[in-house]
């Protein structure tokens, strides 16, 4: 079951990501490792990340290290810069990154979907580096959720995405369409995943991740500790 919490203020539902993403920091602070995080892109989360990056940034320095931003997911072929979502993530979180508190795991397009895919695999085996098999990926996975229920870069019917593999290469059906995205089941191995929701065109995609709906991508892509964090009603 994935729970949905309803905020009607801005500011609230802010607040609320913001104490979830330093939670999860300061629990694997108390692990003596640094945290690692997924982040979706789009527009819905920068006011949240660049929050996240101003408490990040005040706090005293991490004995474990600066707190490892992965970009979920990323236009292969995007038709300027500011379509890529790392663009948007590393705008909203250069005071934390300037402070040494994060550094980001971007998508190395330069090889094309293959390389990319590729390099972010092994970003993330060198993230796992000394972790117990089994163990998560991710301390959290924030993630958006589109009105068919797609997420990162997972759309409906995109069957390579339940695979083995850590990345894959994906067709989004608007441009641009060519995407690279974590798969599923990497999305899956976090201790965490909290969908950042504004509710206008969502409803029926929130109501098909209420109820578990398998042909949801959103859904095979959250952990068992999932919530949606929604700001509004439709």
């Amino acid at each position: 079951m994935i729970a949905i919490r309803r905020f009607d203020e801005e500011a609230a539902w802010i607040a609320a990501l913001i104490d979830d993403m330093l939670g999860a920091v300061l629990s694997a602070e108390s692990e003596n490792r640094r945290a690692v995080l997924c982040l979706a892109g789009g527009s819905t989360p920068g006011p949240v990340y660049t929050a996240a990056a101003a408490a990040l940034a005040a706090r005293p320095a991490l004995r474990a290290g600066p707190v490892a931003l992965v970009i979920g997911d990323e236009r292969a072929e995007p038709r300027s810069p500011s379509e890529r979502n790392e663009t948007m993530i590393r705008g909203a979180f250069s005071a934390a990154v300037g402070a040494g508190a994060a550094e980001i795991a971007g998508w190395r397009l330069e090889g094309g979907p293959d390389g990319a895919v590729a390099a972010m695999a092994a970003a993330l085996r060198r993230l796992r580096a000394g972790r117990p098999a089994g163990s998560p990926t991710f301390d959290r996975c924030y993630l958006g959720l589109g009105a068919d229920g797609h997420t990162a870069g997972v759309f409906p019917g995109t069957s390579a995405a339940l695979s083995s593999a850590v990345a894959v290469a994906c067709l989004a059906p608007e441009e641009p369409r060519a995407r690279v995205s974590l798969s599923l089941p990497s999305l899956a191995s976090a201790r965490g995943t909290r969908f950042i929701v504004r509710a206008a065109g969502k409803e029926s995609a929130l109501r098909r991740l209420a109820a578990g709906d398998p042909g949801c991508p959103a859904v095979a892509a959250a952990a068992p500790d999932a919530v949606a964090f929604v700001l509004g009603r439709a």
